[in-house]
């Protein structure tokens, strides 16, 4: 009898371009989410310097430092709303005819 060893089968085309993208969104999303979290919170410790520098009270610095959170919140609400318009895969908005299927269906796939 004789032995017969395995033969390692190749990968299926377009299967490391797949990983490679996948790996890419996941490092893009994940920039995205840090520099969303350091945006928010990289303000609190620079409050007392800005403070100084720009010569106002504790509350008016505050103010403005709140002001740009609540745009961010409003601006993140205005994609959740636009978002059924944005195809996944290509990231800009489909063609026009989208926007007037019910369905949200039309040019995207899931």
């Amino acid at each position: 009898m004789s032995a017969t060893t395995p033969v390692p089968q190749a990968a299926p085309a377009g299967t490391t371009h797949h990983r490679l993208g996948t790996m890419v969104r996941s490092i893009v999303i994940g920039l995205i989410a840090f520099f969303t979290v350091v945006d928010l919170f990289a303000t609190q410790a620079l409050l007392p310097t800005l403070t100084r520098i720009y010569g106002t009270t504790p509350a008016a610095m505050s103010v403005a430092v709140n002001a740009s959170t609540i745009g961010m919140a409003v601006a993140g609400l205005a994609v959740a709303l636009f978002s059924r318009h944005i195809d996944r895969r290509r990231g800009y908005p489909t063609q026009s005819r989208a926007a007037l299927d019910p369905h949200g269906a039309a040019g995207c796939r899931a």
